[in-house]
């Protein structure tokens, strides 16, 4: 579908705001940016109401964590309340049975359609990694928001080993629009899935007289990194005319069209900055598409509320200064002097940003937030600097992030590095043999937990605890701040490891009949008949966990909930598309800036922003299915083309749910 530089407002135009990753809640206890998460959104949601769009589109973590405070809830519903609650008439249709691609157990239908309360601007939302469903009965923080009928939770799955993907169909005027969703996924089990054959999009039957517009919300790593498995473009339908792809931070303010697939993607951001890194720094935005037949354009609109952020490297041999004991005053008053040089760059542009305001009098500079301050040193060569928090703490009242101003990090030497990759290298050979694959040597940069025990641990080092769900459990306890996982963790352990010992039996004589000796320990036998236990229990579990992936169709062992029964639809066209799992060097360009680096102070290292979600496996109950009101089609993730439908058939009738009084 062409790209347009501009389409009017009218009676057949779809304006819909796009969104995502708003963060509500991350670091709401620090006493300076403890309010920027809502008060972005706030800005964002009063920018719907002004820019009269029909929709808000959500593309995950609205929240920071998948259990917000009562003060995140406060502000998200009190926003929401105020911005989408009113007497706006809906201008548009919904044409499809909403219950398959909302798949709440109440409700499911749009609040919109609910008599009991009026909702002028509807928000459609997915679930992100930060904001993932948990408990016992798997909710996310967006079924409390959408039970409230504040927003409509779409995109969700309950079936990782079988995923289908039902559109939500819009009509409005000459102008129709299937919004499809997908909640975040682990991206090694979504790729998994995508190989099986497994992940199929539905799509409405209709000829030529009746064109849709497909527009899809997916949140998964976008950007290769060391250690962090993406999903390609290429691995979705082609079919799709415009995506949304959430979880990536770095605001890219253009649509880009994919080559291979003819679709546009748009990586619209983060609205707040939740790690001073480059990332981060591009100017926040949110996005108007405005839709008319198969044109479309996209409206970038700058969000004026972000806290300024200002980063800089410098390298001091590169400075001019000498590396010497006699002039560490000297080398602290030039990196003071830089620090203030970013604090005045950083006011500068917020202050480019709210011009308007500042030229009506409506904002002075003492309305200007403290800014974010980065300053990364490489100090190598014989520097003498300052402790980074000490010499943080002199910026106190002029930065907002009083901690962690300064970083400072070496180069390693030639020898070091030729070790390091050596013994990477290494690594990486051992594990082709046992995964049946060469990991690429991506091992370098910053790492999260799960990839430092990927590399530390092996499975033989841990005798009853499986080496995945132990680093996924340190990860939730750390990047989504969940502290009750760990004691569920130790809970759950000690009591599989109750049940191993109860399999034991303890006798007192050996295998070949003779007497225990007085110098061996019962604990010692019970000891070795429980490793020997164990090893017996993994053998046999990774034998099953072979055999479901060479059967993927079959009822899993691992989940508890059965399969969805098979939706009611006219498969006219099937497309399988296989994940690539050794993509070209042109595919797999890896981004990696700090790759050579070595960090002095590890406490104010950055952490990687992006989390892998929960290993938490989603056994929602199916609800019961309605009868559908749309004819559908099936299309496949494949890597083969399907050649375009010939056959001619006629259009389906929708049936919808009737105009809001």
């Amino acid at each position: 579908m062409p790209q347009v530089d501009h389409i009017d407002p009218g009676p057949d135009t779809f304006r819909l705001l796009l969104t995502t990753d708003n963060h509500v809640g991350f670091m709401e206890n620090d006493p300076i940016r403890g309010d920027d998460g809502w008060k972005t959104f706030s800005e964002i949601m009063h920018l719907a109401m002004e820019k009269d769009v029909d929709m808000v589109l959500q593309g995950g973590d609205l929240f920071h964590i998948n259990q917000p405070s009562k003060k995140a809830y406060y502000h998200v519903i009190q926003t929401l309340r105020e911005c989408c609650w009113s007497d706006k008439p809906i201008e548009f249709r919904l044409v499809s049975d909403p219950s398959n691609a909302m798949a709440t157990k109440h409700f499911s239908y749009p609040a919109e359609y609910d008599n009991n309360v009026n909702v002028g601007i509807p928000v459609y939302a997915i679930s992100g990694n930060h904001d993932d469903a948990t408990g016992d009965e798997l909710l996310s923080p967006l079924d409390l928001l959408s039970v409230g009928a504040l927003l409509n939770h779409f995109g969700r799955v309950t079936n990782n080993d079988h995923i289908s993907i039902y559109p939500l169909l819009f009509s409005k005027g000459s102008t129709n629009v299937a919004v499809y969703g997908l909640q975040n996924i682990r991206d090694d089990r979504l790729k998994k899935t995508m190989a099986s054959g497994n992940l199929e999009f539905l799509q409405p039957d209709s000829d030529d007289s009746v064109n849709w517009f497909n527009i899809m919300c997916i949140h998964q790593n976008h950007v290769p990194r060391p250690g962090i498995r993406v999903v390609e473009e290429i691995n979705l339908p082609s079919f799709l005319d415009f995506i949304l792809w959430g979880h990536e931070h770095d605001c890219i303010p253009s649509a880009i069209k994919n080559p291979s697939t003819g679709f546009n993607v748009l990586q619209a951001g983060s609205s707040i900055a939740t790690s001073l890194s480059e990332g981060e720094l591009a100017d926040k935005h949110v996005f108007i598409l405005n839709v008319k037949g198969t044109d479309f354009s996209i409206e970038p609109i700058a969000l004026k509320s972000v806290r300024p952020f200002a980063m800089k490297s410098i390298v001091l041999s590169e400075t001019g200064l000498p590396a010497t004991s006699t002039n560490k005053n000297e080398v602290l008053n030039f990196l003071i002097d830089m620090v203030e040089q970013l604090i005045s760059d950083a006011a500068n542009r917020w202050k480019e940003n709210n011009k308007e305001e500042f030229e009506s009098e409506e904002l002075t500079d003492a309305d200007i937030p403290l800014p974010l301050i980065r300053l990364r040193v490489e100090y190598s060569g014989g520097y003498e600097v300052e402790n980074p928090r000490y010499f943080s703490n002199r910026f106190v009242g002029k930065v907002a992030n009083v901690n962690d101003v300064l970083t400072l990090y070496r180069k390693r030497s030639a020898a070091k590095e030729m070790l390091t990759a050596m013994v990477k290298e290494s690594r990486a050979l051992s594990r082709s043999g046992a995964e049946g694959e060469v990991q690429e040597g991506n091992q370098t940069g910053e790492s999260n937990i799960v990839g430092m025990i990927e590399k530390e641990l092996d499975d033989n080092d841990l005798i009853i605890i499986r080496k995945d769900e132990f680093s996924t459990t340190l990860n939730d306890l750390v990047s989504k701040d969940n502290k009750s996982v760990l004691d569920d963790f130790v809970k759950d352990e000690e009591e599989k490891s109750l049940e191993l010992l109860k399999k034991l039996t303890i006798d007192d004589d050996h295998d070949d009949g003779t007497k225990v000796s007085e110098g061996e320990s019962k604990l010692t036998e019970v000891k070795k008949g429980f490793r020997n236990l164990a090893k017996r229990i993994r053998a046999e579990a990774k034998y099953a966990t072979r055999a479901l992936s060479k059967e993927p169709l079959q009822d899993s062992i691992l989940v508890e909930a059965s399969p969805p029964p098979s939706p009611e639809v006219k498969p006219l066209r099937k497309t399988r598309k296989r994940s690539r799992i050794n993509p070209t060097p042109e595919e797999s360009t890896i981004l990696n800036s700090d790759s050579e680096e070595e960090y002095l102070d590890p406490e104010v290292a950055e952490a990687s922003e992006a989390p892998p979600p929960s290993k938490t496996r989603n056994t929602r109950r199916q609800p019961e299915k309605r009868k559908k009101s749309i004819t559908t089609r099936k299309t496949r993730a494949s890597t083969k083309r399907a050649a375009p439908s010939s056959n001619g058939l006629s259009p389906s009738l929708f049936n919808g749910l009737g105009k809001r009084k």
